[in-house]
């Protein structure tokens, strides 16, 4: 169910129904799902089909105004889309109630460009495919690089850490990848990052990444390698960090797999060269259910995590450290 609200009056709110109706023949394409004028909004608190639309919403892409006072789409705590691709997305504001994980499916000049933030409450996202240096121009002595054509505006409303995507557009170089953010000085600089394992559903809304399809140069997913303060930045890229700032991959195995509830989760590491690892457990929609940091120095290959799974179900077990997050996808049954 949708409900458009206007920071006015009632008056206000049926004349900017009005005005939507408007816009939407106006301003966008046979596939537009509408328009979200400058300080308007829709909240969403049932299921979005991008595909289908729903109550107001058209299928396709929906715009909103982008400014200071932006227009944008409202998810409320327990709503739901799907459906998202380079043919349907939201071009402009996306705003989040979720407490949890949440994709937010924003795009812009027909590119489709997702976003995940893994505490979402409050947050406000929106994806620009233009050159970053027209916000600042200005780089950290630790960054080589920063992207020429896509940057996004994210609001956190609490403490997060933040997943970025790219796809084949956005030619990526793995090598020395890291997210990189604008300061309240107005400098980019490096955001400790890892490249994730697999790369983000980019078509449900729970933050969920795919359990097959590995990060590359032609689609992948980066994740801050810890919480971001909401005070620390507004603009975000991809970019390169200087080699002196390079850091190590590794990969991993999980078993058993499948395993038997209460047993013991066995890590081996491989190419492993830090000194720690964060290990988290979670369920199959990325509740998290353990994290631990464990210390590997002297170099420690084989691990015994501390956590027993007391159901049977699917899992995700997410290993950290350094440049590299690996997700891994474990079956639980019972004896």
């Amino acid at each position: 169910m949708l409900f458009l609200l206007k920071k006015l009056s009632c008056i206000a709110v049926i004349c900017l129904l009005v005005c939507m109706s408007n816009q939407a023949q106006i301003r966008s394409n046979s596939l537009s799902g509408g328009f979200i004028p400058e300080g308007g909004f829709i909240t969403i608190f049932g299921h979005h089909n991008f595909m289908e639309g729903s109550g107001f919403i058209k299928p396709g892409v929906i715009k909103t105004f982008r400014s200071s006072d932006p227009g944008y789409i409202a998810y409320s705590k327990h709503s739901t889309w799907a459906g998202a691709s380079y043919d349907q997305y939201i071009d402009g504001y996306v705003k989040s109630y979720h407490s949890g994980s949440f994709t937010f499916p924003v795009g812009h000049k027909t590119y489709y460009r997702p976003i995940k933030i893994h505490s979402s409450e409050q947050a406000l996202v929106a994806y620009y495919r233009d050159n970053p240096k027209s916000v600042s121009d200005v780089l950290n002595q630790d960054v080589r690089d920063i992207a020429s054509e896509e940057y996004w505006n994210v609001t956190l409303g609490v403490s997060s850490k933040i997943t970025f995507t790219w796809d084949q557009s956005s030619e990526i170089n793995l090598e020395n990848l890291s997210i990189i953010g604008l300061n309240k000085e107005s400098v980019w600089e490096v955001v400790p990052s890892v490249i994730d394992e697999t790369v983000l559903n980019s078509s449900h809304f729970d933050g969920s990444h795919h359990p097959i399809h590995k990060s590359s140069i032609e689609n992948g997913a980066i994740t801050t390698a810890s919480t971001i303060d909401p005070d620390s930045y507004d603009y975000f890229t991809l970019g390169y960090v200087n080699e002196k700032v390079k850091q190590s991959s590794f990969t991993a195995s999980v078993f058993p797999n499948p395993q038997f509830v209460g047993s013991n989760i066995i890590v081996e590491l491989e190419d492993f060269t830090g000194s720690s690892i964060e290990v988290n457990v979670h369920t199959a929609h990325n509740g998290v259910l353990y994290s631990e940091t464990i210390e590997t120095f002297p170099l420690m290959t084989h691990l015994e995590l501390q956590y027993h799974f007391r159901e049977s179900g699917p899992y995700i077990i997410t290993l950290i450290s350094d440049n590299t997050a690996i997700h891994k996808n474990i079956v639980v049954v019972d004896p």
